[in-house]
């Protein structure tokens, strides 16, 4: 009898031992998955990228703001382009603002989530605001959204306008 339940014992431990490395294994395996597959999205926090990512979300908004078809055309994302069937005479109907301002504009970025395809290709999703300066303040003209893919070994980046529900189903918020 003490020898019967010495065994179920051991079984019982072995078999709970084997399940749980199992499901560690298979863990471990979908984490590798998500970071070759770039699927972790999570909040930037370096201020270095948040400066860089910051400027070039301004230079966007400068070139929509002042109308540079060529300018937009070069700075918004190929796929993109293709994928809207932009060209130069829809250029400003295809990049979700409502800017009308003759004066200088700003973009202040609220919150910025970032997605690593590797060590030098990064995508960022912001949310933010576009806001007037004039010398009696800063006005909010609307919110916007944007990704931005930055290629660090090139030093390039290109742009994407999206909506605020696209964002809010991207980062879940």
């Amino acid at each position: 009898m003490k020898n019967k339940n010495t065994y179920l014992i051991i079984l019982v431990f072995v078999l709970v031992l084997s399940i749980m490395i199992v499901a560690i294994s298979i863990k471990k395996k979908n984490q590798l998955n998500d970071e070759k597959n770039g699927i972790n999205i999570y909040l930037t926090t370096n201020y270095s990228s948040f400066f860089t990512v910051s400027n070039c979300a301004n230079k966007f908004i400068s070139s929509v703001n002042n109308k540079d078809v060529t300018k937009t055309l070069n700075l918004l994302n190929k796929k993109y382009i293709k994928e809207k069937d932009i060209n130069d005479n829809n250029v400003f109907d295809n990049v979700y603002t409502d800017i009308n301002t003759n004066g200088e504009i700003t973009y202040k970025i609220d919150k910025m989530y970032q997605k690593d395809y590797s060590r030098t290709s990064k995508r960022y999703y912001m949310s933010g605001n576009i806001y007037s300066i004039s010398s009696s303040g800063n006005t909010k003209i609307t919110d916007y959204y944007l990704m931005i893919n930055i290629d660090y070994k090139n030093m390039t980046f290109d742009v994407i306008p999206f909506s605020g529900t696209e964002y809010k189903e991207l980062i879940n918020e």
